[in-house]
């Protein structure tokens, strides 16, 4: 029996499509009758445009039987996306091989069901078995890539690893394994929404930069993330702390227990492997000390974490 038949009977419906008796919205980038300007080149064909109710997702999902195996915490991000907005069109289709399985589209089907929102798809299918071994293999645009193509940003990697890392540390999340990943469009969304912290995301990365060179190591991300959260409690304390006291090291002989000398020793000791745990025991480090260091106190040991839990410490 012929795939395109198959499939349609398979979702339940009889019209050629895979999606049948949903009525594609009214082509335009894709219409035969238009010349495509930006290349020059008139198109063969054209590619229907869906609007993927819940019902229509369960259904595909229905055929997804042949598929790479899920990951949640991609699903999570879509959904977060969903209900926040941030979710656009931008022709990315659903695949259907010619077997009459999906193979690309799990992730919004699933985000879709569990939001509980509409989106729009292209489809297309009958494709080749083997043209699978050669999909999702192109170059990913990361949430650096994103953040310079929409506000041309300056050491834009860094600034994308540094925001979500500042929201975690400022809403006192940092130290949660249960934190929801940050998508590269709430990324870029959130940076356009907070023209008033650019400036200082900047500073951030450098003065991240500057303390990972004091340190011989650590996250850069995790440090410049940090003196964006305290320079949000005091801007003037914060870059006491970090450039006197962390980076040029002021201070440091009035006693070995001083807490910006203790920190710099425990994070060249022990925050340096690059690990999840390491970059959260130098944000647990950072927050003990600037609070020791704003009170006047002294720190003999820093020890973040007992039988695998981190000690609570005072927010900021």
């Amino acid at each position: 029996m012929n795939s395109f038949i198959r499939v349609s009977r398979q979702i339940g419906v009889t019209s050629g499509w895979p999606l049948g008796k949903i009525r594609p919205m009214k082509p335009t980038l894709f219409n035969t009758s238009v010349k495509m300007d930006a290349i020059g080149v008139k198109p063969v064909g054209w590619l229907p445009v869906y609007e993927i109710t819940e019902d229509v997702a369960r259904k595909l999902m229905e055929i997804n039987e042949a598929n790479r195996p899920m990951r949640q915490s991609v699903v999570q991000r879509y959904v977060d996306d969903m209900e926040n907005g941030r979710w656009h069109f931008v022709g990315d289709p659903i695949v259907i091989d010619e077997e009459g399985n999906m193979r690309s589209g799990q992730h919004r089907c699933r985000a879709g069901i569990r939001a509980k929102r509409t989106f729009r798809a292209t489809v297309i299918e009958d494709v080749p078995v083997e043209a699978f071994a050669s999909i999702d293999t192109g170059a990913k645009r990361s949430p650096g890539n994103q953040l310079s193509i929409a506000y041309g940003v300056h050491n834009a990697s860094m600034i994308a690893a540094i925001i979500p890392r500042f929201l975690d540390i400022s809403e006192g999340r940092i130290l949660s394994s249960g934190k929801k990943p940050m998508s590269p469009q709430a990324i870029v969304s959130w940076y356009g929404g907070n023209p008033d912290m650019r400036e200082l995301l900047q500073t951030a990365s450098r003065l991240g930069t500057q303390l990972n060179a004091q340190c011989q190591g650590g996250s850069v991300a995790a440090m410049g993330a940090t003196y964006a959260a305290l320079h949000q409690v005091d801007a003037n304390d914060a870059r006491r702390f970090f450039v006197d006291h962390l980076i040029n090291a002021e201070g440091w002989e009035s006693s070995p227990y001083f807490p910006p000398r203790k920190l710099v020793q425990f994070i060249i000791a022990h925050c340096c492997d690059g690990s999840r745990t390491a970059e959260r025991d130098l944000v647990w480090s950072m927050i003990k000390c600037w609070n020791e260091w704003r009170t006047g106190g002294q720190v003999k040991t820093i020890r973040p974490r007992v039988n695998g839990s981190y000690i609570p410490i005072s927010p900021l």
